[in-house]
C-alpha cells in the first residue's frame, strides 16, 4: 500500500508538510489542491454540511495525486472514526480534546484489538474491498494513520501535557479561534495571550515527542510565510494554508476590487 505522505515527511527530521481544508462538497477544490502539491487536504465534516458519502469521492480526488486525505469530525464517536478509516481516510483530526481520557479513547478507535477496539472488516474500501490481504493492511494501519487532537479550549491547554503522554497520537492541533472564544477574547486570535498559550501547547507537545499542526490565519502566501517563520522555531511542522472556499473567496474578492477601481 501507498505510504502515508505526512508522515513520511514527518519521519524527516526537518519536514514540514503543507495542506489545506476542504469544506466545498465539490470534490475538485481538494483535487486540485493535491494536484498543485500539497500534502495533506482535510476534509472538513465539522463544519459543513456534507458528510462521509461526500467525503469519500473528496478522498478518491486527494488520493489520485499522492497527498493524505485527512477527515475532520464533528466528535470523537468511535463508530464514526472507524467508518472514516475503513472508507479510506489516512488520518483523523478530531476537535476539542481537552482531556487524556478523551485523546486515548480516539487513539482506542483507530486502533485494532488488543490495543484498541476499531472493528475489523477485511472487506472495505480501504483495502480496496479486499484486494488487498488483510493482514498487509492491519500492518498499514498501525504504522500510516495519523491521528490528529485538536487543543482549542482553556482545560485542553491546562492538560496539555497528560494529553501528549498518550501513546498512538501522533499530531497537536493548534485551536486558535475556539481557544480565543474559551478565554473570552472572541476571536482575536494574534491576543498575546491566545498566542501564548498556544506556544506552550506546541512546545510542550514538541517536548513530548508529538508533531504540531498550524492553522495560520493567512489568506496569501506572504502571509504564510510570516507564520511559518514564527511556528516553525517553536516546533512546528504542518501548516493549514485556508481553504478551498477560502481560496476562492481570496482571489475572486481580489479580482472584483481590482475590477471595481479600473471602471470608477
Amino acid at each position: 500500500m501507498e505510504k502515508n505522505r505526512v508522515k513520511e515527511i514527518l519521519r524527516k527530521e526537518k519536514g514540514i508538510a503543507y495542506g489545506t481544508v476542504a469544506q466545498s462538497c465539490s470534490p475538485e477544490g481538494a483535487e486540485i489542491a493535491a494536484r498543485a502539491g500539497l500534502d495533506f487536504i482535510i476534509v472538513d465534516t465539522e463544519h459543513t454540511y456534507f458528510g462521509l458519502e461526500t467525503s469519500v469521492n473528496h478522498f478518491r480526488a486527494i488520493e489520485a495525486h499522492g497527498a493524505t486525505p485527512i477527515i475532520r469530525l464533528p466528535d470523537d464517536d468511535p463508530i464514526a472514526i472507524a467508518k472514516a478509516l475503513d472508507s479510506g481516510a489516512q488520518g483523523i483530526l478530531i476537535p476539542l480534546v481537552s482531556t487524556k481520557e478523551k485523546a486515548e479513547s480516539i487513539v482506542r478507535a483507530t486502533r485494532y484489538a488488543p490495543k484498541g477496539d476499531r472493528g475489523m472488516c477485511p472487506s472495505c474500501r480501504a483495502t480496496g474491498q479486499g484486494l488487498t490481504p488483510w493482514q498487509t493492511y492491519r500492518k498499514w494501519s498501525e504504522e500510516e494513520v495519523l491521528v490528529i487532537a485538536l487543543i482549542e479550549t482553556v482545560e485542553g491547554v491546562k492538560n496539555i501535557d497528560e494529553i501528549c503522554q498518550v501513546e498512538g497520537l501522533d499530531v497537536i492541533a493548534l485551536g486558535p479561534y475556539d481557544l480565543s472564544g474559551d478565554m473570552g477574547l472572541n476571536a482575536q486570535v494574534e491576543h498575546p495571550d491566545v498566542i501564548a498559550n498556544l506556544i506552550k501547547v506546541a512546545e510542550t507537545a514538541r517536548r513530548n515527542g508529538k508533531d504540531v499542526l498550524a492553522f495560520p490565519s493567512s489568506s496569501s502566501p506572504e502571509q504564510l510565510k510570516k507564520a511559518v517563520d514564527f511556528w516553525e522555531p517553536k516546533g512546528v511542522r504542518l501548516f493549514n494554508y485556508s481553504c478551498d472556499t477560502g481560496a476562492m473567496v481570496a482571489q475572486y474578492g481580489y479580482v472584483m476590487a481590482s475590477i471595481k477601481s479600473w471602471t470608477k
